[in-house]
């Protein structure tokens, strides 16, 4: 492979790499924000009372209402915002999966050229993986 080509195929990886590490960061991101709206909607489920008590009042005394308005809505919207939070999180971890393929075929290419210890993703990681990630 000449160098030009070597340049090439390396800064296509490097920006791969980055990519999918935005991609992880943002998977992250949706399981901390699941995680938040299950928080909620379990309150909202063992106690259903003080949920509508504390919602109602805060938005009551936010917005500047003179009644509380009905919780029913805004359960609703949380469900629905579960759901569209979850469906993100899938995919955005499928897609991350998927790209680890691609990062280590790139790898293996790249390891033939300049030395075959090099890597960030693949034999490297992959070698001694603990039986317990591997469940």
């Amino acid at each position: 492979m000449e160098p030009t080509q070597l340049g090439i195929l390396h800064e296509h990886y490097r920006d791969s790499c980055t990519v999918m590490q935005g991609q992880r960061a943002a998977r992250d991101r949706y399981f901390y924000l699941v995680i938040a709206v299950v928080a909620v909607a379990w309150f909202d489920t063992v106690a259903p009372q003080d949920f509508a008590a504390i919602v109602g009042e805060g938005l009551k005394t936010r917005l500047q209402l003179q009644i509380a308005p009905d919780i029913g809505y805004l359960r609703s919207v949380l469900w629905f915002l579960l759901l569209g939070l979850t469906v993100r999180y899938c995919q955005t971890a499928l897609s991350v999966e998927r790209h680890y393929d691609y990062i280590h075929d790139i790898e293996t290419l790249l390891s033939k050229q300049v030395h075959e210890a090099f890597g960030r993703e693949g034999a490297a990681y992959l070698s001694k993986y603990p039986l317990f990630l591997a469940w």
